[in-house]
């Protein structure tokens, strides 16, 4: 899968390098044509993701990503003008949404849910897992916190396991208190 990733990365940065000046722009893009590229093969819309696939979902979002600029515009002073900037490009996007379980429910809260769920967790699972997400291989983690691999194993399984039981019942209830906010 690995190999299969950075075969769409050299294909999405080929497409935009020649397209945007900035690098980390292109980073960006590149970065979103390979998640999009994963939720399609994820979610079974495609066999293969191949080099074409590739093209076309670096076409959409370099669309995408010049709507926004044309709606925000060019310059953002200061961070407080990014986050602002971030929140009205999540708002231009169509909402995905993520099945847990049995139920779908909008991306943003997922990753909201998440990212509260993550800073929650108990210090041992959290700074393994904050290893991980930033690409680490397991002997990488295992090396560096002084834990076998095996250990590391179970404590990513059952850090896993922990956030998703803490991202259903905190979607569950977001939607419950959505419901008895909407009939008050």
């Amino acid at each position: 899968m690995d190999q299969e990733i950075d075969g769409w990365r050299k294909c999405a940065r080929r497409y935009f390098t020649p397209r945007l000046e900035d690098k980390n722009t292109v980073d960006d893009l590149v970065q979103e044509t390979c998640v999009r590229a994963w939720l399609s093969k994820r979610d079974g819309r495609t066999a293969h993701v191949g080099g074409g696939w590739i093209i076309g979902i670096s076409w959409r979002a370099l669309a995408q990503y010049r709507r926004h600029r044309a709606t925000v515009g060019a310059r953002i002073a200061c961070e407080s003008d990014v986050r602002h900037a971030l929140v009205t490009y999540a708002d231009t996007v169509r909402e995905r949404h993520y099945r847990i379980g049995d139920d779908e429910y909008p991306l943003s809260a997922v990753l909201r849910v998440l990212e509260r769920s993550v800073r929650e967790m108990p210090a041992t699972w959290r700074g393994i897992f904050k290893l991980r997400m930033a690409g680490a291989s397991l002997d990488a983690i295992a090396r560096r916190s002084g834990l076998s691999v095996n250990v590391v194993k179970l404590r990513l399984y059952r850090g896993r396991q922990a956030l998703k039981e803490a991202i259903v019942a905190s979607l569950e209830k977001e939607e419950v208190d959505a419901i008895q906010s909407q009939e008050v």
